[in-house]
């Protein structure tokens, strides 16, 4: 609905739909992290995404599993001090540290930028 933006999207610089926009704006605000952080949106899509990386990791294991998580989310292979440290995070195996992992990668600069 145009005159109802979605305050998350606007975070985002969405363009204001009854204008007309050359060149999306870019930005790097405070807000942009707090609505990573806060957004109900974002905590549903990190348990959506932490659940499938914890069934995987039950099937494939776990190393494994964070690597194609780093994949998916970063684009990249996760370095070896990032696998060892990330590996003793979620050793426990309990579904809400991979729900956590999942938040910390969408909260992260990597994740949201493309080089």
């Amino acid at each position: 609905n145009r005159n109802f933006l979605d305050p998350f999207l606007t975070v985002f610089d969405f363009p204001i739909p009854s204008t007309t926009v050359g060149k999306r704006d870019r930005s790097n605000l405070p807000a942009q992290a707090l609505a990573l952080m806060n957004s109900p949106f974002a905590h549903e899509m990190a348990e959506l995404w932490g659940g499938t990386l914890h069934d995987q990791a039950l099937e494939q294991g776990t190393e494994e599993t964070l690597v194609h998580a780093w994949k998916c989310a970063l684009g990249r292979v996760p370095g070896e001090q990032e696998l060892q440290e990330i590996s003793l995070f979620v050793s426990e195996g309990s579904i809400e540290r991979w729900v956590d992992l999942a938040h910390v990668l969408f909260q992260s600069k990597e994740f949201r930028f493309v080089r």
